[in-house]
This record gives C-alpha cells, structure tokens and sequence, in this order.
C-alpha cells in the first residue's frame, strides 16, 4: 500500500493575508518620530483627563522614544522637533497652573479637592518632569517667549509614505509600477 504523504502546511493559502491588501514601506526615520508623535498624544490625553499616574508613564514612554531616535539619528541634539518642546513647555505650565488652583481650593475650603493618592501622583510627576526638562531648558524658555515658532508645528505633518505595493507588483527602474 503506498504511503499517503500529508500536504504541506505551508502550501495551504494563508487566510489573514488579502490579495488585494496594500502594504506601506516607512523608513526607520519615519516610525521613530511617528512613536515620538504618538507619545505626545496619548501624554496630552491623559493630562487633559487629570490622569497625573498615566502621565508620569508617558513622560517615561516619551524620553525613552527620544533617546531611540537619538540614537537612530532621526535629529541631533538641539534640534529635537518644535511640537516636542511645545509639548512639554505645556505640561510644565499646566503642572503650574493646576497647583496654583489645588491651592487655591485649599486655602478657600481649608482641604484640597484632590485625593492623596492623586496628590502623590502630581507630586511625582512634578518631580520627573523637573529631571526631564533640564536638557531642553533652553529650547522651553525660548518657545514660551516666541509661542508663535512653535505653532506651526503643533499639529505635526503628515508622514509622507514611501513605497505602496500590491502583492502583484513591481516598480521597475523608472519608478513605474508594473503589473507581473
């Protein structure tokens, strides 16, 4: 009796893949300040929700995409994106502006409106912040007296896509994309 050979698993159509699925190429370049991007954004949220313990983490999550794209060289030192430094120029006056009003409170009602553990939050992000801000003092002192140089980048660009394939095609020579 001959032996009955099992089909290959790998032979068989993957099911997750589409045949008409497009696939975008991004540099390294690009996902590095795109990370960078996504940081700010979820920072801003949680800020702007007075969630200080979800701050201190993006706070964390931004300085290590930072120093990743530093060390991809995505920019140089001193040339760290200007919605970067608005970002945290912003974190720094809010942090100001919400103790002021915390204080505000307490001195009115004779106790604060936050819970301690929230008030342990703000503290350690007061804190972090202050340690994370030293390099860039420079740059914050400059954009809160020029707010205008930074504006134009606060809502960042569009990252510009590089290569769009489908599963059947090739781009020749000539940068025409040819059917096979």
């Amino acid at each position: 009796m001959p032996a009955i050979k099992a089909p290959n698993r790998w032979a068989e159509s993957d099911s997750d893949s589409d045949d008409d699925a497009v696939r975008v190429v991004k540099s390294k370049t690009d996902k590095r300040f795109e990370g960078i991007q996504e940081c700010v954004k979820t920072l801003k949220n949680h800020l702007k929700n007075s969630d200080f313990k979800e701050v201190v983490e993006d706070l964390k999550k931004l300085g290590q995409s930072m120093d990743t794209a530093k060390r991809a060289n995505v920019f140089y030192e001193g040339a760290e994106p200007n919605f970067f430094i608005k970002c945290i120029s912003d974190l720094d006056t809010e942090l100001i502006t919400l103790k002021a009003e915390e204080q505000e409170k307490k001195e009115e009602t004779g106790k604060g409106s936050w819970t301690q553990p929230r008030a342990k939050a703000f503290n350690t992000l007061k804190a972090q912040l202050r340690k994370f801000i030293k390099p860039y003092e420079d740059r914050i002192e400059h954009c809160r007296a020029n707010p205008d140089d930074y504006l134009s980048e606060e809502e960042p660009e569009e990252v510009e896509e590089i290569y769009v394939f489908q599963e059947e095609e090739e781009i020749d020579e000539s940068g025409q994309v040819r059917e096979t």
